[in-house]
């Protein structure tokens, strides 16, 4: 079975220390080794009490004399060894005079386990005569000093519990002074509770013989304090129990700073769980060690499923450029802004933001990379929000200037031709046309009050009002329109929040998107139906509008079983002009009027539509001094039939 050793290096080469652990390896050795080439890591490396110090002779900041010589000073009853890779016959025998035990030559490294051997050896004998030596001239007096220069409280008890010897920490801990706790027991001086608790230790100890350690809460001069307590049996030269003796350690701090940092690694791993971000720690072989809940949110996979296995977002045929990213991150340091796609557990493939960053143990080299996904789809569908009402803010400009201008040409238009009436009044014929000339410049003049409702710039009035009457009416006169082959279906909540609203408006939105619902159902039966309801807007769902915020609202639902919008249409559904139906069957404007409308209330308007399957536009209106802590969760969104 291999030996343990702890092993102190002393070399300026990283290679030349692995390669004298190998070697060790080989000898028999299980070494714990360390390596240092400076004189002040050498002397705390020291304090750690090695087992075996390797030295090389001649290095750039520190040599092996100097080592020697501070080594002689710690007065470390441990083998010193000049393992180096040129040395001179007289330099070594001069090394050995100064106290190495050893000196071999690094590339004649298989007596490096016979020299250990017999050096461990050595020291052994020079230890055990030194201890023996010691222990003869041992005297109370040493005890005494040790006992009062040590950092735990040290006591001595006869086996009646009366107290033989106490330090001077054990006085200054319960604020007693030496002589009022000598020939005394617990119960003399410590209240009840607390002596019993000694007294039921002490018996403990002295009824098995053996050593006791245990955490104990006392109270003591400056407070109540957790410590490690051990006793043990005291014996006289023939084995006999003659007391116990107790060492106490302060553990109070180290149990505050325990809890503290269970606290931090509880605030970090929230934090790291809580992460908008997926974040995924990976060995250097691309190996998953830590994995995020956003992970499993965004791909699917639970962190005990992807432990240990390489990433398995990436399909098996890209792992290689996986490692090779590894490979750049330790090389080069942190990678941001990568665009890549990955693989879901349900097999989708989503587009992600990628950077990665090397992890660095304490020694400064990189372990691992710590991995940062972000799932860039919903931030590809804002942006397609944010340019269509782009788009539909620079046509709903232009289309302003148009209808300005077209305005004051018909007003040129119509006031010649009332003119020109006024004139021919005794021309029938002419007169006649004259009127179909007016007749024409009001529904153009109507088509110039769409425009600038679609442009935001038609007055309106808002005023509070229940949605509820004005539906209503606005159904009943839909109802009148709609053909007997498309069944009709209204379902009004009384419960709506009040908003503010432009009573006209709102009859004019229902209509133009009920006449849609009837074109788009026009050749087959089909069912229209609205829904009036009131719902509460959360974050979530605010999210995926610009112009929703959370809170309370009235909600208007105009769905129908049609015949649906492909993705190109609705891209464009809102833009002036714009239309699927054939020559003479519209203008164009009824949705960008829509559109218009919902702006200029501060609602917005969403849309669910699929070929085949109809059409849903939900209309939400923001509730006018609506109470959100009465609101509820939103209703699921209706889909078509």
């Amino acid at each position: 079975m291999p030996l343990p050793l702890k092993v102190l290096i002393v070399d300026d080469s990283a290679q030349d220390a692995e390669l004298l652990a190998v070697a060790l390896k080989r000898a028999g050795f299980e070494p714990e080794w360390q390596r240092v080439e400076e004189e002040a890591e050498f002397l705390r490396e020291l304090d750690a009490h090695p087992d075996l110090i390797l030295s090389d002779y001649r290095m750039p900041k520190f040599g092996g004399p100097r080592a020697l010589a501070l080594f002689n000073q710690s007065g470390l009853e441990i083998p010193f060894i000049i393992v180096s890779g040129t040395i001179g016959e007289e330099t070594a025998v001069e090394a050995i005079k100064q106290g190495a035990a050893d000196y071999l030559l690094k590339d004649r490294l298989a007596r490096l386990g016979p020299a250990i051997h017999q050096a461990l050896e050595r020291s052994r004998g020079r230890r055990e005569r030194k201890d023996a030596e010691n222990a003869l001239r041992e005297t109370e007096g040493r005890l005494r000093l040790f006992s009062e220069n040590s950092p735990a409280v040290i006591f001595m008890k006869d086996v009646e519990g009366r107290y033989l010897l106490v330090n001077r920490l054990f006085e200054r801990q319960f604020g007693l002074a030496r002589g009022n706790v000598l020939g005394k027991k617990d119960a003399d001086i410590f209240p009840v509770a607390q002596a019993q608790a000694f007294q039921d230790s002490d018996r403990h100890v002295i009824q098995s013989g053996s050593l006791l350690q245990f955490e104990e809460d006392a109270q003591t001069a400056s407070g109540r304090q957790t410590s490690i307590v051990s006793k043990f049996p005291l014996r006289d030269g023939e084995g006999r129990i003659t007391g116990i003796c107790g060492i106490a350690t302060d553990i109070t701090e180290r149990k505050r700073v325990e809890a503290e940092l269970l606290a931090t690694r509880t605030t970090l791993q929230t934090l790291f769980d809580s992460a908008p971000v997926a974040i995924v720690g990976l060995d250097l072989e691309g190996r998953i060690m830590k994995w995020n809940a956003c992970a499993f949110r965004i791909f699917g996979w639970t962190e005990a499923e992807v432990l240990g296995q390489v990433c398995p977002t990436f399909p098996t045929a890209r792992t290689d450029e996986f490692r090779a990213l590894i490979a750049r991150v330790v090389r080069e340091g942190p990678q941001t802004g990568m665009l890549i796609r990955q693989r879901t557990r349900g097999g989708a493939t989503i587009q992600v933001g990628l950077s990665a960053s090397p992890i660095r143990d304490l020694s400064g080299h990189v372990s691992g990379v710590m991995a940062i996904f972000e799932d860039l789809s919903e931030y590809r569908r804002l942006e397609g929000q944010i340019r269509q009402a782009q788009k539909l803010e620079a046509l709903g400009t232009m289309a302003a200037g148009l209808a300005h201008d077209f305005n004051n040409i018909l007003g040129a238009i119509r006031g010649y031709t009332e003119i020109a009436r006024m004139i021919l009044v005794e021309n029938p014929p002419v007169h006649e046309h004259l009127g179909a000339v007016l007749k024409a410049t009001e529904r153009a003049a109507h088509l110039v009050k769409q425009m600038l409702t679609f442009s935001r710039q038609q007055p309106q009035e808002l005023r509070p009002v229940r949605l509820a009457p004005v539906v209503t009416e606005a159904l009943q006169l839909l109802r009148a329109t709609v053909p007997a082959s498309i069944e009709f279906e209204a379902s009004l909540a009384a419960d709506t929040p009040t908003v503010l609203a432009d009573t006209t408006q709102i009859h004019q939105v229902l209509m133009n998107l009920g006449t849609n619902a009837w074109h788009a159902m026009k050749d087959r039966p089909g069912r229209l139906r609205v829904t009036l309801e009131r719902c509460a807007v959360d974050a979530a769902l605010a999210a995926t509008q610009r112009r929703l915020r959370p809170g309370l609202y009235a909600r208007i639902t105009v769905s129908d079983t049609g015949c649906g919008m492909d993705e190109a249409t609705q891209r464009r559904m809102f833009e002036p002009f714009f239309t699927t139906k054939g020559p003479g069957e519209g203008t164009g404007l009824g949705l960008a009027v829509v559109h218009g409308i919902m702006e200029n209330h501060d609602g917005a308007i969403t849309v669910y539509s699929q070929p085949g399957e109809g059409t849903v536009f939900h209309l939400y209106f923001p509730a006018y001094g609506g109470d959100l802590a009465e609101t509820a969760t939103e209703p699921p969104a209706p889909r078509p039939r």
